[in-house]
């Protein structure tokens, strides 16, 4: 019953979508990076790409806490109420359109991108009362956008190409051939605190190894890891 109440509410949505024309002027951009760490820091990707198009105007990035670490140059907001992946997140829809009204009287962006690209991104992108743009990656909300970019028919499989992809033909720009690094993430720590912190004596040479994943298929298995390690140390190196 949850779950038919959640399709009727989008399909409502979809037939209140505002119709509006492309900016001829863009003053202020939204960009949605909602995810998590490894899904915002390729969404960050397309922002040289819209420094470059949109030069005069305020880029605001709109994510979660780690945005800021990741954003060096554009203004960040922290939103947590939008979902990334709805089998670890809980969310509350009073609180997702509380927090768009916000940014919406508050910042008044011109477009908003979607970048990533899921119904309750969406619906919090169409709050916002600009033109949209995104890609419907799960079928689900491509009717709250004002432009979509296809999914189907990608040049790269992998979804981490998906917001340079839909930024590019959002702008009319050639698909790169091969997936480029524009943005570095900022450091959290310099050497000198890290070696600090985790008691070491030497830094010159040293490897470290960070396990982990949000769930069991993209975990490594220990002798992976195990197998990384032995090349390391192979090759000099202090694991």
């Amino acid at each position: 019953m949850k779950i038919l109440l959640k399709k009727i509410l989008f399909f409502l949505f979809f037939l209140l979508k505002r119709k509006k024309r492309k900016p001829v002027s863009v003053n202020r951009i939204a960009v949605i990076t909602a995810g998590y760490l490894g899904d915002t820091f390729w969404a960050l990707q397309c922002l040289p790409l819209l420094r470059n198009s949109f030069p005069n105007a305020e880029i605001h990035v709109i994510g979660r806490s780690f945005c800021s670490a990741l954003c060096k140059d554009e203004k960040v907001l922290i939103v947590n109420s939008i979902p990334s992946d709805r089998r670890r997140d809980h969310w509350s829809f009073r609180r997702l359109w509380s927090d768009a009204e916000n940014v919406r009287k508050n910042r008044t962006p011109d477009l908003v991108f979607d970048l990533t690209c899921n119904r309750y991104s969406a619906l919090f992108a169409w709050k916002l009362n600009a033109y949209t743009i995104g890609a419907d990656i799960a079928g689900e909300a491509a009717a709250l956008y004002h432009f979509s970019a296809p999914v189907k028919n990608r040049k790269w499989k992998h979804l981490a190409c998906q917001p340079l992809l839909t930024v590019s033909r959002f702008l009319g720009l050639p698909e790169p051939q091969s997936m480029p690094f524009f943005t570095l993430p900022a450091p959290f720590y310099n050497k000198e605190e890290i070696r600090t912190k985790l008691d070491l004596t030497d830094m010159e040479g040293l490897i470290l190894l960070v396990p982990g994943a949000g769930w069991k298929a993209k975990m490594w298995h220990p002798e992976k890891f195990n197998a990384v390690a032995k090349i390391c140390i192979d090759h000099g190196k202090t694991v």
